[in-house]
């Protein structure tokens, strides 16, 4: 479940670059708000959040489908792999980098290196898992992603004992099936 850092971990991770001033903070705060309002809109209408059941096919790179406890499509979704958060080591790594997706998931996550250039900071384009403060932080990340491509909202998969968590921006829906 999103929970909006409204103090900025990712500000004080970056003390001594030359952030864009004013306008990077700003940036980061927009990000959760917006981030915060469509989550509330995507739980509200089509009960992303209500589902920990999930299933992605990579090869499509459309077919994101939240499942209910029979294992039943109720959502279908376009999304874009963001990153993935390492609870156990406090690591994040983007999904254009992470091999263990095929080169056209990658391929598509590539974009979001645009981060870098946009705001001025470099973490957008470390190429391998990097430290991070926590969970807040991912949300964080995943939050500048989801305003920079312009998506819907964001769907973090849920993983039993602490193990690796996937962010994925929802670009569109087109299946709703709300019980």
């Amino acid at each position: 479940m999103f929970r909006p850092a409204w103090i900025s971990i990712f500000k004080n991770f970056y003390e001594g670059y030359e952030l864009k001033g004013d306008w990077y903070s700003l940036f980061i705060r927009s990000s959760l708000e917006e981030l915060s309002e469509k989550q509330a809109a995507l739980e509200r209408v089509y009960g992303v959040g209500d589902y920990s059941r999930w299933s992605f096919d990579q090869i499509t790179r459309r077919a994101f489908h939240l499942l209910d406890e029979n294992r039943q499509v109720v959502v279908e979704a376009e999304v874009v792999s963001i990153g993935n958060y390492y609870p156990r080591s406090n690591k994040w790594e983007w999904s254009w980098n992470d091999t263990s997706l095929l080169p056209d998931v990658r391929e598509q996550a590539r974009r979001l290196k645009g981060l870098e250039s946009y705001t001025g900071v470099p973490i957008f384009g470390y190429k391998n898992a990097f430290e991070i403060s926590g969970e807040a932080m991912a949300w964080e990340l995943a939050a500048m992603a989801i305003k920079y491509i312009r998506a819907l909202g964001c769907y973090r998969t849920p993983s039993p004992c602490g193990g690796l968590h996937s962010f994925l921006a929802i670009n569109s829906i087109s299946k709703n099936i709300r019980r």
